[in-house]
């Protein structure tokens, strides 16, 4: 068998970095030779994956704690402005020293093809480059399809395909209004990094850049949670969730054993980067939920679960963290700010999802909940208790919800991510590479149904 080299490129945020250690994992559990470069905070998690971990250096190896918290950032409100300073200062900013790190590495290490995340703006300084002077490019979608399209809304406002040509030329009218706002500053941003990092100027959007100028697409989901294109491109794949490892060493709380206790359980989110305050989010559902008949596990993703304001419910359960391949099965309802990693695996799981997000792409992500029948959409990143509430309530107490959600769980239960990896490389690498047997599909364990008439 032909074995290959990879070099895994991730930027260091956790809802970027995590899926691309899955995907190093996959890749060196295939038998090839692995090396991920991503932040220094990740270096636990990618050597766990067994392979070789070199550091991001320079303007490459930004600290998001430090960037989400910025004073600056802090004053924006979600919107053209945000994204602005998260392209500039997270994306942009770093195109020079990861374009001179990836150099460096291909130098000891000439990997076949390398593999970032969705928005590794980095990589498009090599596509300008002749194929056969550089490895194949592979965009990994760690969030949603940022292709543009006439019949879809501009990225980052958080709308459903266009249903009417009235909805057509509304969203032409958002495309021109960003274009002025957000999408022209933000290119030329991108451009000026790319042409100090010696690569090329590009002449499209950049974020349609990083689908069409890459040789291959790896999608993270299915085709049902992803918007329709109208001329889809022939190098965009789907492959279905890339889920994280199964947890090896948990040790269960004291109050675990009332996840079987007979009520509802509703799990609440706010991700690991969208933490700073717990007011946004899990505050709101705790209390929207404290007189409902419901068990609620609120992680906070890192920060102390004091950090949570307001009183904790008798029926709440608060931490800063328990691993979602354990406590999901349990779940009848997921309430999140719409990370696209955690939004797949519940989706995965038969759970259906009530979204608040607004910030990076989280509007997109939740928009498609909605969209495709899975969950509910609240428009909003800071929801009110009753929000929450009626949300929560709503899909406990319609089983349509649940139908469709079980149609999507198969959808993805059908999807051997792991074979549909490595073919769709070995097919962009030209044949011969190994992709190995089938993976055997283990059995789903679907979230807890709690419908009007009782438990699934």
């Amino acid at each position: 068998m032909i074995l290959a080299k990879f070099l895994v490129a991730a930027s260091p945020v956790p809802g970027h970095a995590g899926p691309m250690s899955n995907v190093a994992r996959m890749l060196v559990g295939a038998g090839h030779d692995v090396v991920v470069n991503t932040g220094e905070r990740f270096r636990r998690q990618a050597e766990a994956t067994g392979a070789r971990f070199v550091p991001l250096k320079g303007g490459a190896a930004i600290d998001y704690h430090e960037l989400a918290a910025a004073p600056r950032r802090m004053k924006l409100e979600p919107g053209p402005k945000m994204m602005r300073f998260g392209i500039e200062h997270v994306f942009a900013n770093p195109i020079p020293d990861q374009v001179l790190g990836i150099e460096a590495i291909l130098r000891e290490f000439p990997a076949d093809a390398i593999l970032t995340d969705t928005i590794f703006l980095g990589t498009l300084a090599f596509a300008s480059r002749p194929r056969e002077e550089r490895p194949a490019l592979v965009r990994c979608g760690t969030t949603v399809l940022t292709l543009g399209d006439p019949a879809i809304a501009p990225f980052g406002v958080g709308l459903p395909p266009a249903a009417s040509e009235r909805d057509r030329e509304r969203y032409a009218a958002l495309s021109w209004q960003l274009k002025e706002q957000f999408i022209d500053f933000s290119n030329a941003v991108v451009n000026r990094k790319l042409v100090e990092a010696g690569g090329a100027e590009i002449s499209s959007d950049f974020l349609d850049a990083m689908v069409t100028e890459m040789d291959l697409n790896l999608q993270f989901t299915v085709p049902s949670f992803e918007y329709p294109r109208i001329a889809m491109p022939e190098n965009v794949r789907f492959v279905g969730a890339m889920m994280p490892p199964p947890t090896t060493q948990f040790k269960e709380p004291a109050w675990w054993h009332e996840l079987e206790g007979g009520r509802p359980v509703v799990v609440v989110t706010q991700g690991t980067v969208a933490n700073i305050d717990l007011g946004h989010l899990l505050g709101p559902t705790l209390a929207g939920l404290a007189d409902e008949d419901v068990l609620v596990i609120a992680a906070t993703g890192g920060p102390s679960p004091d950090a949570v304001p307001g009183p904790k419910p008798a029926n709440a359960r608060v931490v800063d963290f328990v691993p979602f391949d354990k406590l999901l099965p349990y779940a009848s309802v997921l309430v999140t700010n719409g990370g696209y990693g955690a939004v797949n695996h519940a989706l995965s799981r038969g759970i259906p999802v009530v979204g608040a997000g607004k910030t990076e792409d989280k509007a997109e992500v939740t928009a498609r909940l909605e969209w495709a029948g899975v969950g509910i959409n609240l428009n909003t990143g800071m929801p009110s208790p009753m929000m929450v509430r009626d949300a929560v309530r709503h899909i406990l107490d319609h089983p349509a919800i649940y139908t469709k959600v079980l149609e999507v769980q198969a959808e993805y239960a059908s999807y051997d991510t792991r074979r549909r990896v490595l073919t769709a490389l070995d097919e962009t690498l030209g044949g011969g590479f190994y992709v190995g047997p089938r993976e055997p599909l283990l059995p789903s364990r679907q979230g807890k149904l709690w419908l009007a008439g009782g438990a699934g």
